[in-house]
C-alpha cells in the first residue's frame, strides 16, 4: 500500500502520552468493566475504506481502474456521499477508514465529508478506525531520517541506512531512537477520535473499535515486539484520560505481537488478514479468546485482489462467493470486507466498468437476503458470440494490460504487459482464427480450417469469453455462470 505524502518534513514530536502515567491504573477496571452486551446481527457486516485520492495524484493503476464515479476522489463531498449510499445499499453498517496517520492523504483529520456524509443522509451507519500500522513505520523513517521508506524493501530514499535502523522500534516509548508510541496516539488514533463524534463510532461493549493492521513477518518490519503490549496498554490509558473511554482493539493474528508467548493481556479480539497463495483464499475466521469481557470472533473475506506479489483472482465472482458463504456459515459476530472502495488493489465491491455493480449486489444477497442480479459483463476484454481474433490480433483487459493474442505461429498466447504467462494451441505456422461460436464453445483453428485446441464448453449458446484485468481469462454463460477458466495460474 502506498500513500501520498508532503514533501515537507514535520518537526519530531518527543511529547509522549504525557496523560499515561495518571490513567494505566485504570485500565484494568475499565476493560473489566466492559458489559457483556456485543453487536447485534444488524450490525456486524462492515468494510474498509481507502480515502486518499489515488488516480488523480499517482496516475492510472496497471491492474485496475477507476469506479464508475464523477467525482472520483475525496476533494468533492458528493464522492464521500456516493461511497456511503454504495456501502448502505450493500447492507453493510460500519465502515473501517484506512488510515496512515498525520501529514498523510490518509489522515484521520480529513475524515469530516465521511461523517458529514452519514449524518446528512440520516444514516445510522458507523465508522471504526483502521490503524494501518505500516505508516508509523513509513512516518517514522520520514521524520527520523528524511525518507518515506520500509526495511527489506525502499533503500533507494536512503541507501545509507540499515534495515535495523528503519525498523519500528516498539520498545521506545519516546521516541528517542527509532520508535516512538506518540506516532500511533498523537498522530494516528488522537486524530481520529477528534474528528469522529462519538454517535458516529462503531462500538463494541460501548467502547469504540480501534482494528490494527500489521505488514512484515516476524521483526521485518519491526524490532522488540515483545513490548507492542506495554504500548497498547498506554496507548488505550491515555485515550482513556483524554476521551474518556477504553477503546476496544482488534488486532492481525499474523502480527509478531499477536504471536504466542507473547502477552496479549491488552489485545480485545483478533483477526485474520487474508492470504493469497497459489490462486485460492486463506479462510480468515478467527474466534479471539483473549478478551476481558469474552470472545469475540471477527472475520474478513475478499472480491478479489492483485498486486505484483499476491493474487486472489476473482473468478467471476465465485471466490467472493465461496468465501462469503464460507465465514456466514460459522456465524462470527463481526464480518469486515476488503474493501468498499481499494479499486487499486483489485480489492473493491464499488462499481467500475471492469465489474458493474456485481460485487455490490453480491454482498447483499448476503448481508439483507436481496434476490440475486443479472451478472454484469465487462465493458472491453470480451470476445461476443461469433466474434474472432484473427492471426497476429488482440483482445486487452479493460486497463490493457494483459492481452490475449492469437500469434501467425498458430499460438494463442496470453501477455501481461508484454511478458508471456499461458498459451495454447500449436506453433504450426498456419493460423487461422480464434473464435468464440455461437454455440459456446472457443475454438482455435488453423489455416486448412482444422481443429486446433477448444475449451469444451459448447452447448451454452450465448456464452462469451473475457480478458479480465487481473489477468484471469474465463469463459462465461450467457446468464454469467463461469464455464472456463485459463488453468496455469
Amino acid at each position: 500500500m502506498r500513500i501520498n505524502t508532503s514533501d515537507r518534513i514535520p518537526a519530531r514530536r518527543p511529547r509522549v502520552l504525557v496523560v499515561i502515567a495518571a490513567a494505566v491504573w485504570l485500565l484494568s477496571l475499565l476493560e473489566g468493566a466492559a458489559s457483556a452486551q456485543r453487536l447485534n446481527a444488524e450490525s456486524r457486516w462492515g468494510t474498509t475504506f481507502y480515502y486518499w485520492n489515488w488516480y488523480n495524484t499517482q496516475g492510472l493503476p496497471s491492474y485496475s481502474i477507476p469506479p464508475n464515479l464523477t467525482p472520483w476522489g475525496p476533494q468533492d463531498q458528493s464522492w464521500w456521499n456516493s461511497v456511503v449510499d454504495r456501502a448502505q445499499y450493500a447492507g453493510l453498517s460500519w465502515i473501517a477508514a484506512n488510515s496512515w496517520g498525520n501529514d498523510t492523504d490518509a489522515d484521520p483529520v480529513n475524515l469530516g465529508p465521511l461523517v458529514q456524509a452519514i449524518v446528512s443522509r440520516g444514516n445510522h451507519m458507523k465508522v471504526a478506525l483502521f490503524d494501518d500500522t505500516t505508516s508509523e513505520v513509513l512516518r517514522k523513517n520520514r521524520d527520523k531520517h528524511g525518507c518515506w521508506a520500509l526495511p527489506t524493501h525502499e533503500h533507494s530514499q536512503c541507501p545509507s541506512l540499515t534495515d535495523d535502523q528503519l525498523r519500528f522500534d516498539l520498545s521506545d516509548s519516546s521516541g528517542g531512537g527509532e520508535g516512538g508510541w506518540y506516532y500511533f496516539y498523537d498522530l494516528q488514533w488522537k486524530r481520529y477520535f477528534q474528528t469522529v463524534p462519538d454517535a458516529q463510532r462503531l462500538k463494541i461493549d460501548g467502547r469504540p473499535v480501534v482494528i490494527l493492521y500489521h505488514s512484515g513477518s516476524g521483526e521485518m518490519w519491526y524490532k522488540n515486539a515483545a513490548s507492542f503490549d506495554a504500548m497498547l496498554t498506554a496507548l488505550k490509558a491515555a485515550t482513556q484520560a483524554e476521551f474518556g473511554f477504553t477503546p476496544y482493539v482488534i488486532v492481525e493474528s499474523t502480527s509478531s505481537w499477536a504471536q504466542s508467548g507473547m502477552s496479549m493481556a491488552h489485545i480485545d479480539a483478533l483477526y485474520s488478514w487474508f492470504g493469497v497463495a497459489n490462486n485460492t483464499m486463506t479462510r480468515t475466521f478467527v474466534s479471539s479468546n483473549t478478551t476481558p469481557g469474552g470472545a469475540m470472533s471477527v472475520a474478513m473475506a475478499i472480491p478479489g485482489y492483485y498486486t505484483p506479489d499476491q493474487r486472489a483472482y476473482r473468478t467471476g465472482g465465485n471466490l467472493y462467493r465461496g468465501n462469503l458463504q464460507w465465514v456466514v456459515d460459522r456465524n462470527p459476530q463481526l464480518i469486515m470486507l476488503e474493501s468498499i472502495s481499494n479499486a487499486e488493489e483489485n480489492a473493491h465491491l464499488i462499481e467500475t466498468p471492469e465489474w458493474g455493480s456485481n460485487y455490490i449486489n453480491i454482498t447483499r444477497q448476503f448481508t439483507v437476503g436481496a434476490a440475486a442480479q443479472p451478472w454484469e459483463a465487462p465493458v472491453s476484454g470480451v470476445l461476443h458470440p461469433n466474434e474472432q481474433i484473427n492471426p497476429d490480433q488482440s483482445l486487452c483487459s479493460t486497463t490493457g494490460r494483459f492481452c490475449l493474442r492469437y500469434q501467425g505461429d498458430g499460438n494463442l498466447v496470453l501477455y501481461d504487459n508484454g511478458n508471456y504467462i499461458w498459451t495454447r494451441g500449436a506453433p504450426a505456422a498456419t493460423a487461422g482464427r480464434a473464435v468464440m461460436q455461437g454455440d459456446g464453445n472457443f475454438v482455435v483453428y488453423n489455416a486448412a480450417g482444422g481443429y486446433v485446441w477448444d475449451t469444451k464448453t459448447y452447448n451454452h449458446p450465448g456464452a462469451y469469453l473475457v480478458v479480465h484485468s487481473d489477468g484471469d481469462l474465463l469463459i462465461y454463460s450467457a446468464t454469467g455462470t463461469v464455464l472456463w477458466e485459463r488453468s496455469g495460474k
